[in-house]
């Protein structure tokens, strides 16, 4: 039905265009000469519930699309990225040592970009990569996250500790 309406909108404008009013009759913009012409379209009224359903389905369908262009902007732009940074290609979630370093460049280039532009988008995407990376380094060197752990809590207890002063 919303073709329909689109159809009947587009045929009205091509006659107006044309020099023939709504009310389908006249001559007004030809240079043809002669009595005016009828010409006969089917005229449906539309509910205004109808109205309302085929303007929300129009926005949504609208949304969608702007939705779908940008995340495959963002999509284009992650691969980019991500070739620039040396991410695997083949990457899938599993930690690797190339994930990582990669993971690091990308919020090396972020924390840049933040503070040269001092535009804030970007944090929240620094913050996941953060995340991320952190988790990989947990699983990449479990030793090595186990005793940096250690020694913050130790700074943490002597810094709260008021006779080690």
């Amino acid at each position: 039905m919303l073709d329909q309406h689109r159809s009947r909108s587009a045929t009205l404008k091509d006659l107006s265009a044309q020099g023939v009013d709504d009310e389908h009759e006249g001559n007004s913009g030809s240079s043809r000469a002669g009595p005016p012409r009828r010409i006969a379209l089917p005229i449906t009224r539309v509910s205004p519930a109808y109205a309302r359903t085929a303007r929300k389905a129009l926005v949504a369908q609208v949304d969608d699309q702007m939705r779908t262009s940008s995340i495959e902007a963002l999509a284009s732009a992650w691969a980019r990225i991500a070739e620039e940074a040396g991410f695997p290609a083949d990457y899938e979630g599993t930690a690797s040592p190339e994930a990582h370093q990669a993971s690091e460049v990308i919020q090396a280039w972020i924390r840049e970009r933040i503070v040269a532009t001092d535009d804030m988008r970007l944090f929240s995407l620094l913050h996941l990569l953060g995340q991320a990376s952190l988790r990989m380094e947990q699983v990449l060197w479990p030793e090595d996250y186990e005793r940096i752990a250690r020694e913050i809590e130790e700074a943490l207890r002597d810094a709260d500790d008021p006779n080690a002063r």
